[in-house]
């Protein structure tokens, strides 16, 4: 009698066991289903800091393209048809002594899920306000320094190393008047060779190393609380957001140290010490 009851729970134990295990397994295909349709369905990475115009072309590259020039920015994409961990450019006017990383288009279709080969590289360069006419470069692939394959416009230096060139015309960008109101978020921007231009001694200012703060009564003058950021992709346009209740408001910028009104707000008032502030309504 023990043994017929040993013998049912041993049974019983089985089926159990049997049964967990069955279930496990079954969410762990049902996630190991899920993690692959979404690696063949997901959309590719997706750029937020690009502008849309920008994000919806390189999202869109299935290949390498000469230089394209869009606006503010100029695009360059590589595809080198293998494996590669990095893809960089390094500019003449810089000395080649700074290689900027291209970012890796990584593909998500059905056909080149598993082909690193078919990846397109691409690099998004901020180009300079001044009339700088044509631009030489190289592209760095792996540590192999090569000419951009799909460029036609070379020429070779005294040692015989081809060079890319590429004919960039001049712009002329301007911030329009802030800062920016949106239901309570404040953007205040600054455009720095402008900025540079409405300093007590005018002058041009390093973006790598210069230092601006926004103060005001919404913060008590405070000279430390706010630092305007640079734009991703903009190297000479700085930003920050503060999120303010109604009212009237009254700021200047701190630039290295030295107060300064916001060049691009043409509200201007006087404050107690008579120097000008600028002026803020939030509604």
């Amino acid at each position: 009698m023990i043994v017929r009851k040993l013998a049912r729970m041993r049974r019983r134990h089985t089926v159990i066991t049997t049964e967990i295990f069955n279930s496990k397994t079954v969410v762990r295909i049902a996630a190991a289903c899920l993690v692959l349709g979404a690696a063949v369905l997901s959309p590719w990475p997706v750029h937020a800091q690009l502008p849309v115009d920008l994000h919806v072309h390189v999202t869109s590259l299935r290949d390498h393209e000469p230089p394209r020039i869009m606006d503010e920015y100029v695009v360059f994409s590589h595809r080198p048809g293998r494996y590669v961990r990095s893809v960089g450019i390094a500019f003449a006017h810089e000395n080649y002594r700074t290689i900027h990383r291209f970012v890796r288009q990584v593909r998500r279709d059905e056909d080149t899920a598993d082909r690193p080969e078919q990846d397109v590289f691409f690099f998004v360069w901020d180009r300079p306000r001044e009339d700088i006419g044509i631009i030489e470069y190289r592209l760095i692939v792996d540590g192999l320094w090569i000419a951009d394959p799909v460029n036609p416009s070379t020429r070779r230096d005294e040692s015989g190393v081809r060079i890319s060139q590429l004919t960039v015309p001049s712009i002329e960008r301007r911030i329009e008047a802030t800062p920016v109101v949106d239901r309570g978020a404040v953007t205040f921007v600054v455009d720095l060779p402008e900025l540079g231009r409405n300093l007590a001694t005018p002058r041009e200012l390093d973006a790598d190393r210069v230092d601006i703060r926004v103060a005001g009564t919404f913060n008590h003058w405070d000279p430390f609380a706010y630092r305007l950021s640079q734009r991703p992709f903009d190297s000479v346009v700085f930003e920050t957001t503060l999120h303010l209740r109604p009212g009237r408001y009254y700021y200047h910028l701190i630039v290295n140290g030295e107060r300064v009104t916001d060049p691009t707000n043409p509200n201007i008032a006087y404050g107690h010490d008579a120097q000008p502030v600028s002026v803020l309504v939030v509604e």
